[in-house]
């Protein structure tokens, strides 16, 4: 296997790692998404980095639909958001996400995972409606609660590649980017 496949197999791993996690915080939190919500892939100023987004466009590229989105891609800037997610006709904050099983390290974690505030302690990364639902403020989260801590997800994404991990892009930029390098990657 050449080093840029292992690459993309690490951050698989990595991707299912956050998933099996977020999956827990919000059994041991009784909390979630509100059905059909997408607030966040609707929110233009996402970023993420092209690392988290190799595994789609892998398999965008073995699917034979990388080249398509990469034409319509190509005014990234121009789109208010996420062009995988697909937004109910009346209201843009509400759809779905058209790549979910696919989708980035971003879109794993926000919304179940925590972080260290100012104060040492620990707080959940999420939207408002979803902290003022669960009442999150009233949550005491422990501190030896890594396998939730966004941080370390993103370390970790930095231990597969330094360089590539902490530039941050929007959204759809970053999955242009993954995509042409995917597609340099794999053209020798």
């Amino acid at each position: 296997m050449r080093e840029f496949e292992v690459k993309v197999e690490k951050i698989k791993e990595l991707l299912s790692s956050a998933e099996h996690a977020t999956t827990k915080f919000q059994k041991v939190y009784k909390i979630g998404c509100f059905s059909g919500c997408g607030k966040c892939c609707s929110t233009e100023s996402i970023e993420a980095s092209s690392l988290e987004f190799l595994p789609l466009a892998e398999y965008l590229w073995k699917k034979g639909e990388a080249a398509e989105l990469l034409e319509k891609l190509k005014d990234a800037d121009s789109l208010e958001n996420c062009i995988f997610y697909i937004p109910n006709c009346n209201d843009k904050t509400k759809g779905f996400c058209a790549a979910y099983e696919h989708r980035g390290l971003i879109c794993r974690l926000f919304g179940f995972s925590l972080r260290q505030n100012k104060n040492g302690m620990n707080e959940v990364i999420t939207c408002k409606e979803i902290k003022e639902k669960y009442s999150l403020s009233n949550i005491s989260f422990k501190d030896e609660e890594h396998e939730f801590n966004m941080s370390d997800y993103y370390l970790q994404l930095a231990d597969i590649d330094y360089s590539r991990a902490f530039k941050r892009y929007p959204v759809n930029k970053a999955i242009a980017e993954a995509l042409n390098e995917y597609a340099q990657m794999n053209s020798y």
